[in-house]
């Protein structure tokens, strides 16, 4: 059995794994976790706004998720798969750069008796 936690929690922890499990005893490691820095960029993809999640290796992307959520109401309103949405989300992320200017908005029609 593997437990991770935070410092401040391995008492608990400790006392929970004695109490619910037949163990004698547990051995403890500190561990030491890196993360790659990330960003969050936004993608349209047929007209709908997709928040994308990018981990950067030298200002690189190497890790990208786009997120399910969005991914998924695109895929309801635009009826395809949310494996596509995603997968195109994902594809635009990847090419997507810091400095570039947002993509326009997508043009919407005027309602009736609005002004032109």
């Amino acid at each position: 059995m593997t437990a991770i936690v935070a410092q401040e929690a391995i008492d608990a922890a400790t006392r929970a794994l004695f109490a619910h499990s037949t163990t004698l005893g547990v051995r403890l490691r500190p561990v030491v976790r890196r993360a790659l820095p990330r960003d969050e960029v936004v993608v349209i993809v047929e007209g709908c706004e997709i928040r994308v999640k990018r981990g950067l290796l030298d200002g690189e992307p190497v890790t990208v998720q786009a997120e399910y959520a969005d991914a998924a109401a695109a895929a309801e309103r635009l009826r395809i798969p949310v494996r596509t949405v995603l997968e195109r989300a994902v594809a635009l992320a990847r090419g997507y750069r810091q400095s570039e200017p947002e993509p326009p908005a997508p043009a919407t029609k005027p309602e009736r008796g609005a002004p032109r």
